[in-house]
């Protein structure tokens, strides 16, 4: 169970041919829940239970951090089904700012040499 499976596409041992980026909208990690109704308590069980296996393989791959942009959320909920248009909006540019910000910084053949340092043949 994943929200992020960026781990399908990571392969030990190997130096991918072509980059796989991730994409993670949000970052509440450090954000407690308010816990008012059992429903509160549930809601935040499942969330960390969805996010707990993403974190882990993260925390274990740490050069898999260098293909993951965060993109701020602000004050919308990840699991908004009735979200507004203009929040769409705002959503879409905060990620194209983000996506924009990421590429810029990225570098293929670093991000290569990470790869044949943790994988030495």
């Amino acid at each position: 169970m994943s929200n992020f499976p960026i781990d399908v596409f990571h392969e030990q041992n190997t130096i991918p041919r072509l980059p796989t980026f991730g994409v993670r909208l949000g970052d509440n990690r450090y954000n407690c829940n308010k816990i008012a109704t059992a429903s509160n308590l549930f809601g935040a069980m499942f969330t960390f239970l969805l996010h707990l296996h993403d974190y882990d393989f993260i925390l274990r791959n740490p050069d898999d951090r260098l293909l993951i942009k965060k993109i701020d959320a602000g004050n919308h909920d990840w699991i908004n089904f009735q979200i507004t248009d203009a929040a769409k909006i705002d959503l879409f540019k905060r990620g194209a700012q983000a996506a924009e910000r990421f590429l810029l910084k990225f570098y293929w053949l670093e991000y290569k040499k990470v790869r044949e340092q943790l994988n030495p043949k």
